[in-house]
């Protein structure tokens, strides 16, 4: 059966974000924190205490059935994790809202590494006006700290920043 979110939770996120909030999935977590998926972020918690999680910082991540755990890692680098007790849709919202927030996406091979760099640029869902992130993320064996591999990696990255990036 189909429910509303909470209306004390909605009317929370929304002087949390300062605008009218359009939940699109949401769930609870074992220490019985609310979790929802918004359209431009994940936010979680209860009372005065929340956090929230901007789409296009998840690195990469997902849900794992059996743990009954969102978890994911930033692009800078930091884990995150969810276990929930109460599911709903937030799986297949996660993977929907990070997968929006990407409008390109290339693995490129890069003399002297083994398996090169994915470079990505992602749209802030938050700000429609705000430019595209661009980002060379190293796969396996790809040491950024190497002058000349970074000196190949930047230059990638421009060739693909200037192939997808029509705003410059």
């Amino acid at each position: 059966m189909w429910r509303r979110l909470d209306r004390d939770i909605r009317a929370v996120l929304s002087a949390r974000t300062g605008r009218r909030v359009r939940p699109l999935a949401w769930g609870r977590t074992e220490d019985d924190q609310w979790c929802v998926a918004l359209p431009d972020r994940l936010v979680w918690g209860h009372g005065n205490d929340w956090r929230e999680l901007l789409w296009h910082h998840v690195g990469h991540g997902g849900w794992n059935a059996e743990l009954r755990q969102l978890r994911w890692t930033t692009v800078d680098g930091r884990p995150g994790t969810l276990r929930l007790r109460e599911v709903g849709q937030l799986p297949d919202a996660f993977i929907d809202r990070v997968n929006a927030t990407i409008v390109a996406r290339e693995r490129i091979d890069i003399d002297g590494t083994d398996d090169g760099v994915v470079i990505s640029g992602r749209r802030n869902l938050a700000d429609p006006d705000a430019p595209l992130l661009w980002r060379a993320t190293p796969m396996r064996g790809t040491r950024l700290s190497d002058p000349e591999v970074a000196a190949r990696v930047d230059h990638a990255l421009e060739r693909v920043r200037a192939e997808y990036d029509i705003s410059g």
